[in-house]
């Protein structure tokens, strides 16, 4: 991810890859977020001050941090602090209310979502069994590739999809502060989720999802959770999600899916559910061939589930 006239991010791990030597000086540099790290399981010893991150590192390391636009930076200045302990996005145990990179079974920070979620995938990164959490801070995500998550097909774990899997936006990045006003925004992708536990979404927005890709696409048994979520100007469904396999309700709430109206037979909001399907304050617009929204409900007369 990238913040206007701020720094990339860089996990810690990175950090100390490249400044193992006692030899020579060589620069910290933000990680680009174009590819997943190759792990993501360092423990990192960090704490909760950002002031004592560069204290972690073993005595005599020789460190030059440079923000993105190559200048050296003051090992003491608040600028070289938020690059080395600034974090996004995290996977935490969601028993963790306030997010550090590689503390209390969270993951070091990722450059984007799809670089957290393609290393979690491959298994360069594999989380705490337990209820999880992704941390997104609020500010755009233009990586532009798909963002995956299919445990049934992961080659590293498949317990893993049987916790329930919360995906927190708006996240302010100091402590466990989410900003309900300023989602995190994801360009030019959408998401693929297939869990087989309660997925939550909220303070997210969907922007421009290619052809082929639903802006947010979840499958699971269990509850299905949108707040604050939008989905808009993609080139398929807004959002499709489907909880036909076991009993799970979808609760969507303070959620807009529109203009999502440019390719192939689309609709806003596509709903398949056994459970109730409860929506409060939402918009969807009539999109291209189709209605705003198609909600499916089996367990009614009428309902057809698929």
């Amino acid at each position: 991810m990238t913040r206007n006239k701020l720094f990339q991010l860089l996990s810690l791990s990175t950090l100390i890859v490249l400044v193992l030597s006692a030899l020579f000086s060589a620069p910290a540099l933000a990680d680009s977020g174009s590819t997943p790290p190759g792990t993501g399981t360092t423990s990192g010893g960090r704490t909760s001050s950002k002031g004592s991150a560069l204290s972690q590192l073993p005595s005599g390391t020789k460190v030059v941090i440079v923000d993105s636009a190559g200048d050296k930076l003051p090992l003491g200045s608040q600028a070289a602090q938020d690059i080395v302990t600034s974090g996004d996005p995290i996977w935490c145990p969601s028993t963790v209310s306030s997010p550090i990179p590689f503390s209390s079974g969270c993951s070091g920070s990722y450059g984007s979502l799809w670089a957290l979620t393609s290393a979690v995938q491959s298994g360069a990164f594999v989380p705490v069994l337990a209820n999880s959490t992704i941390w997104i801070l609020d500010i755009p995500d233009n990586t532009g590739n798909q963002i995956i998550l299919n445990s049934s097909v992961d080659s590293h774990d498949l317990g893993l999809r049987n916790f329930t899997l919360t995906f927190k936006g708006g996240w302010t990045g100091v402590g466990g502060s989410i900003s309900s006003t300023t989602p995190s925004t994801i360009n030019n992708a959408g998401f693929s989720i297939a869990w087989n536990n309660s997925v939550t979404m909220s303070n997210i927005v969907v922007d421009n999802a290619p052809a082929g890709q639903d802006g947010i696409y979840i499958s699971t048994p269990k509850n299905i959770t949108l707040t604050n979520v939008q989905a808009e100007n993609g080139n398929d469904h807004g959002a499709y999600l489907v909880n036909t396999s076991g009993n799970g309700t979808v609760t969507i709430s303070n959620s807009t899916f529109i203009n999502n109206n440019l390719t192939n037979y689309t609709w806003g909001l596509v709903v398949y559910s056994n459970g109730a399907i409860t929506m409060t304050n939402d918009a969807v617009d009539s999109d291209f061939m189709a209605g705003g929204a198609s909600l499916d409900n089996c367990n009614l007369s009428g309902g057809v589930c698929t």
